[in-house]
């Protein structure tokens, strides 16, 4: 079982910031920690396959049954677009717009009061997308997360992160926490 990192009470959206030594596993101990204080969740993954993060939670004893998995990175390493009911397979982590309707589509799928969404890397996406477009879809994602009356958290490992798009995320979020 996973006990807290940290404490997540009071804020909507935070910003987790990680040095890349085990970002797997803190990745999923953040995920851990988040069904201890909520009904449901999205875990946007654009640094892990599905198949990873589900084995790794599943051996830490985490319920996943309540979570929806959008899978950014297994179509486009592997050419196989799988299927599965709580993971949607995104064909590359440049499709922004699919994963905007996958997102849109997933929040309609949580249940219970308190729900979140929690992405893997953000900066990551820079190695598929244009600065510019990751800057429009980082608002877009923290401007849905708060109309949607969900919780937010942006996970960075430091060697991918921009600093233009972790400004400007800090300026839509609550909190910045160091993992």
């Amino acid at each position: 079982m996973i006990e807290p990192l940290f404490d997540l009470s009071g804020y909507k959206r935070i910003v987790l910031i990680s040095n890349p030594d085990n970002f797997l596993k803190k990745s999923v101990g953040v995920i851990g920690a988040l069904m201890k204080s909520h009904n449901s969740g999205v875990v946007i993954t654009v640094t892990h396959p599905y198949s990873v993060i589900k084995k790794l939670l599943d051996e830490w004893g985490v319920d996943t049954k309540s979570l929806y998995f959008i899978d950014c990175i297994t179509t486009a390493a592997s050419g196989i677009r799988k299927k599965s009911d709580n993971c949607l397979y995104i064909s590359s982590p440049s499709a922004l717009s699919e994963i905007t309707i996958g997102i849109v589509g997933a929040l309609e799928k949580l249940r219970g009061k308190k729900k979140f969404i929690f992405i893997d890397s953000l900066g990551t996406f820079l190695i598929y997308v244009p600065l510019e477009s990751l800057r429009k879809f980082s608002h877009f994602l923290a401007t849905k997360i708060a109309i949607a009356d969900v919780d937010g958290f942006f996970m960075f490992s430091e060697k991918d992160m921009d600093n233009k798009v972790l400004s400007e995320l800090q300026s839509f979020c609550e909190k910045t926490i160091r993992i």
